[in-house]
């Protein structure tokens, strides 16, 4: 039997293409066919895959499930885990609260040294108040330590409302 020889497609027309210097393709399981050789074991047979058996889709399912479950358990304990990115975020969070109390307390004190700069009366404040320095005119009480809970008055217990039987 002589050799097949296939060309390209040239191109088409009306939508039809056309070839151009084909030959008819042999029968394709005849006897002659050079698809038909000698095997390794010494039998004629063709040299195609040998078929496979065919997964079940239950079983790709089961798998994929498994594969994403084990990437799921790396992701949550992994050192970039959502675990690890949970506790970087209450961190964040605590330390920006941090930094708002502290911009708050800045915030107190720079309005406090503009007052001791330019009102004499808070400069009085905190003589008489932080230094104890008093003027010469001024009577000064000297209470112990403790004295607000000795003076200030018990709270007595309310009515105690009554039970239903």
């Amino acid at each position: 039997m002589p050799p097949v020889r296939v060309e390209k497609f040239i191109g088409r027309i009306k939508g039809k293409p056309s070839r151009k210097g084909t030959t008819p393709a042999p029968a394709r399981f005849s006897s002659n066919s050079p698809i038909d050789r000698p095997t390794s074991h010494g039998t004629n047979g063709p040299l195609a895959r040998p078929e496979r058996k065919h997964m079940n889709p239950a079983s790709l399912v089961g798998v994929s499930i498994l594969f994403s479950l084990l990437l799921f358990g790396i992701f949550l304990v992994s050192g970039h885990g959502f675990i690890e990115v949970g506790r970087h975020r209450r961190q964040l969070a605590t330390a920006q609260a941090e930094v708002s109390e502290l911009a708050l307390e800045n915030e107190r004190l720079e309005r406090e040294v503009l007052a001791l700069k330019t009102d004499p009366r808070a400069v009085e404040k905190i003589a008489r108040e932080d230094l104890n320095l008093v003027e010469a005119d001024d009577v000064v009480l000297l209470l112990p330590q403790g004295w607000r809970t000795r003076v200030a008055p018990r709270a007595t217990p309310g009515p105690v409302p009554a039970v239903k039987p």
